[in-house]
């Protein structure tokens, strides 16, 4: 915005003025100085603004500024309409961008309305829309064919486009009007013409970022219903974005140029990464997957872990394991023999001294907390057997997981410190089956008031998903084995 509010200053170097009026960072103001309380707006304009109503330009440092609104769409806007790169011809390759006069500014409004408000309002039309002319015959029969795409989860808000131009003079705005009006026209958008501007100066005003208030436009001049569909083909979401110069993930963008960027990388995230990707059977999910995965195992060599329903991935890891990687294929489904014990490593504890005197509710670490040091190479056992004691208890639901309380998850931690011990001196691995004999024990401990008791039973009954004999959860997870 200063940019925009101040294209050519004649008082001082335009760079200059860039540089040295940005609003200082709040770590840069030294201890015990009180902050200087600057007006957010009043930093953005070195020179006031003129308006001239009669060319319905704002003259901003002695250029012209204008607005050309977008009344209507033409057609169906596609996907990437303004900034994808698009094949126009034989030999040109270009986005719609491109074509654009200059220095020219793209300001979309869109205003988010509820869906069921916006029904009743169509069902008043279509009552008031009573005899049998042809006009009231077309507005019901427009109402049932909205409705039946409201049905469908197409979803209706109001938006409007503007787009700003600047020029050296009025000749030079108007010039660029025309070209970018025949830009528009050809993809699709229907520009409103000058002489029908009622308001171009407020045109410009609105089209400004936070500038719109939707309380004023109760009738609905300034924005139309348009549906998400055509919103999301016109979003400025595609580009020639390169990434972060740091090879990880490689694509290639829409124009051509490798797109590199590196998860694993600390420069390229601040904290652990995630990834949905998504798409309709046969897109290639399971193809870009595998690209890149084995692009990050040629860079990083990490240890991967695949869990897939339907061998997707099985080539990939034969694939692997024929340029010398260790790979471990496992199956798991019933009468494979494949075990899973999740506290294969609660003997560990043991050896790190851990005794039923190291719980203590109020200092229980988070750990659901993924902003701890990943450097630290010391791993938290009791806390990675704490999490699947919890998923096996609660089954994953949401609510019930909402429901543990500080005080069950000691108790939880406690079952587990004593199941440990007991098998460390039977010398056996342990398994749910001993952290549910662990929660029985607690709960016939009559030294425990009858609510603590009580949730030590509901616990153990709930581990009985997976110890019950001839189940599929107790064959995978109910046995010793080793991970």
């Amino acid at each position: 915005l200063l940019r925009l509010f101040n294209p050519r200053p004649a008082w001082v170097d335009r760079e200059t003025l860039y540089r040295l009026t940005t609003r200082a960072a709040p770590q840069e103001i030294p201890e015990g100085m009180m902050p200087v309380m600057t007006d957010f707006a009043e930093s953005l304009w070195f020179t006031p603004p003129v308006s001239d109503p009669e060319n319905g330009v704002w003259w901003l440092d002695g250029l012209p500024h204008a607005a050309v609104v977008v009344e209507k769409l033409r057609t169906p806007p596609e996907p990437g309409t303004l900034t994808g790169e698009k094949a126009r011809g034989e030999k040109t390759v270009n986005a719609l961008m491109d074509t654009f006069p200059e220095g020219t500014l793209l300001c979309m409004t869109i205003v988010v309305q509820p869906q069921d408000t916006l029904e009743e309002r169509f069902t008043r039309l279509s009552k008031n829309a009573v005899g049998e002319n042809t006009e009231s015959i077309r507005a019901r029969q427009d109402v049932a064919t909205v409705k039946e795409y409201l049905g469908n989860r197409h979803k209706l808000y109001r938006a409007g486009i503007s787009f700003l131009l600047r020029a050296e003079d009025m000749d030079s705005l108007k010039r660029k009007r025309v070209a970018l009006t025949t830009a528009l026209l050809g993809a699709g958008l229907q520009p409103v013409r000058p002489e029908f501007d009622v308001g171009p100066l407020n045109s410009w005003l609105r089209a400004l970022p936070m500038c719109f208030d939707p309380d004023t436009d109760r009738k609905q001049w300034y924005t139309r219903l348009m549906w998400v569909q055509h919103l999301a083909g016109l979003l400025p979401v595609t580009g020639r974005e390169t990434g972060t110069g740091h090879p990880g993930f490689s694509f290639f963008n829409r124009g051509g140029d490798v797109l590199t960027f590196d998860p694993l990388n600390k420069m390229d995230r601040t904290q652990n990464a995630h990834l949905l990707l998504f798409g309709p059977t046969g897109a290639g999910k399971s193809a870009t997957l595998c690209s890149s995965l084995s692009q990050i195992m040629a860079v990083h060599r990490p240890r991967l872990f695949i869990a897939e329903a339907g061998n997707s991935f099985g080539l990939l890891a034969d694939y692997f394991e024929s340029l010398g990687l260790s790979v471990n294929k496992i199956s798991v489904k019933p009468g494979t023999g494949v075990s899973l014990p999740p506290f294969a490593d609660a003997h560990l504890l043991v050896a790190q001294g851990q005794t039923l005197q190291d719980v203590d509710e109020q200092t229980l670490p988070d750990i659901d907390d993924d902003t701890q040091d990943e450097n630290e190479d010391q791993r938290d056992i009791l806390g990675e057997m704490e999490i699947s004691a919890r998923m096996m208890i609660t089954g994953g639901d949401p609510k019930e997981e909402a429901a543990l309380k500080r005080a069950d998850r000691a108790m939880i931690r406690e079952a587990l410190l004593m199941a440990t011990h007991t098998t460390y001196r039977e010398g056996r691995q342990m398994l749910p089956a001993d952290l549910q004999s662990a929660l029985w024990e607690i709960s016939r401990d009559s030294q425990r008031n009858e609510l603590r008791r009580t949730k030590a039973a509901e616990m153990a009954e709930a581990l009985g998903m997976f110890t019950q004999p001839g189940s599929f959860e107790a064959e995978l997870f109910n046995r010793e084995g080793a991970l």
